[in-house]
């Protein structure tokens, strides 16, 4: 897919540092966990990680209402499309993904990154994409009454206390991190050079 492809529908297209295939955040979830491979709290290893990141998130969306089981095997896709590929110990709905996730580890340290899809967007998708199998949902599909924002991310905070045994502190970013996300998104992460081209 070209940049051009992607403004046909008004998108733009932003290269994660965790890589992996595309995701359409378009009305999504989004969250980021950033931790030592050394940490005590999650399982060290990429496998052990992601089975309990998921058991997690899974705990959450139990609490919601939704009935989801985690995936017991990879399922191989040529699509582009993040949620046509199963990766093991993924959530799935119905036999289908409901979140994708990807991890970059550098230097000692875990950034895992996951994105729930919470509306339908089949049609957006096929556009981009070409039709396939339907190996995905949303979370509106399996729910009766439409969630907040504020709702999904208090479950996903439960499900990750409870799995954990931890508690959050809200926190914000000094100034001078707030100048360096700044400087950050101008010269590099809105640059073609990240984003088209691959470069550091």
């Amino acid at each position: 897919l070209t940049k051009a492809k992607f403004r046909e529908f008004g998108l733009d297209a932003v290269r994660r540092p965790t890589g992996g295939r595309i995701v359409l955040h378009k009305k999504d979830f989004t969250f980021s966990l950033i931790f030592s491979e050394n940490d005590q709290v999650i399982p060290k290893g990429i496998l052990p990680s992601y089975h309990s990141i998921s058991q997690a998130v899974k705990l959450g969306f139990e609490t919601l209402g939704v009935p989801t089981q985690m995936s017991p095997e990879r399922k191989i896709s040529a699509s582009s499309f993040c949620f046509s590929l199963l990766s093991k110990y993924e959530i799935i709905v119905q036999g289908k993904k409901i979140m994708g996730n990807a991890q970059k580890r550098k230097k000692g340290v875990v950034l895992h990154q996951g994105s729930i899809m919470l509306e339908d967007h089949r049609e957006l998708i096929h556009e981009l994409f070409g039709p396939g199998k339907e190996e995905y949902i949303s979370l509106s599909e399996v729910l009766d009454t439409p969630l907040s924002v504020k709702d999904i991310n208090k479950a996903i905070l439960r499900g990750f206390k409870d799995t954990f045994h931890i508690s959050f502190i809200p926190g914000f970013l000094t100034a001078c991190e707030q100048q360096e996300a700044e400087r950050l998104c101008k010269d590099k992460y809105s640059q073609d050079r990240w984003n088209m081209r691959g470069e550091e």
